[in-house]
């Protein structure tokens, strides 16, 4: 068990870490990540660019103040994985990218009880049951293969809150507008993430997590987001994705865009 809290203590400390400009660490790695996402351009704090990357202001420290140092962490390590194109590939340039990454890290260290106070859309759902944080601690605790797990469900999550964004568009007649429902995306990503990771057997693997949170077919042929709004609406989980109604009809318009077999369109 001391294994085991000695990770949470880790990983909480982690989470409640201030992006601090002051501190060199802190300021080279968004120098980094500046470096990933315009390669050739010279490094500025506040920089038109920043918006250009899905962050909401000129001086990409504003959107950090929640996620933090581990928000910058886990979006830096993503670019370096995937590439600045990552957008283009797997949703389009309207995609608030860093944003969408933030809170996913968000997601993450509030469902697992690592920092209790982080706000987002569907923050006010419960956190994760013992036992699936403790799953998530011994995994961690065993070195999942050198692999950070956290991290692992990040760049997971992401791209799930990608297919999302990506229903969205295809289901407007002004793909412009897609950035209104936002909040809806992040509350139904966060539903998956709870669900997905509810149903993982334990002991929990790498593999097993990374596949649950890929899934799209997890209960009864469903989509795990659709059977969420689907419980809300029943009532069996109430107030778990409120407001449901406007989800469920997001939904009905994402599943008429993934095909019988589970196969996504994108």
């Amino acid at each position: 068990m001391a294994g085991i809290e000695g990770v949470l203590a880790s990983l909480a400390s982690r989470a409640h870490e201030k992006f601090d400009t002051t501190r060199s660490e802190h300021l080279q790695t968004l120098a980094n990540l500046s470096l990933l996402a315009f390669p050739g351009v010279p490094f500025e704090v506040r920089s038109p660019r920043w918006r250009e990357l899905g962050f909401q202001s000129e001086d990409p420290a504003t959107d950090l103040r929640g996620a933090g140092y581990l928000g910058l962490l886990h979006f830096t390590h993503l670019l370096a994985e995937t590439g600045p194109s990552f957008r283009r590939s797997n949703v389009s340039d309207t995609f608030p990218l860093a944003l969408a990454s933030l809170s996913c890290t968000a997601m993450l260290c509030r469902y697992f009880g690592l920092s209790k106070t982080l706000i987002f859309p569907g923050s006010d759902a419960p956190q994760a049951r013992d036992d699936v944080v403790r799953s998530f601690l011994l995994l961690q605790a065993k070195g999942a293969g050198g692999h950070d797990v956290l991290q692992v469900l990040h760049s997971r999550l992401l791209r799930h809150v990608a297919r999302i964004w990506s229903c969205m568009l295809a289901s407007l007649s002004d793909p412009e507008m897609a950035i209104m429902h936002f909040n809806e995306a992040l509350r139904l990503a966060y539903c998956h993430l709870r669900y997905s990771l509810n149903a993982i057997p334990c002991p929990w693997t790498l593999p097993s997590v990374a596949t649950a949170l890929e899934d799209v077919d997890v209960r009864g042929g469903k989509l795990p987001f659709l059977w969420a709004a689907e419980d809300a609406l029943c009532g069996a989980t109430p107030g778990l994705c409120a407001p449901a109604l406007t989800q469920l009809i997001w939904l009905l318009r994402a599943v008429m865009l993934v095909s019988p077999s589970g196969q996504r369109n994108f």
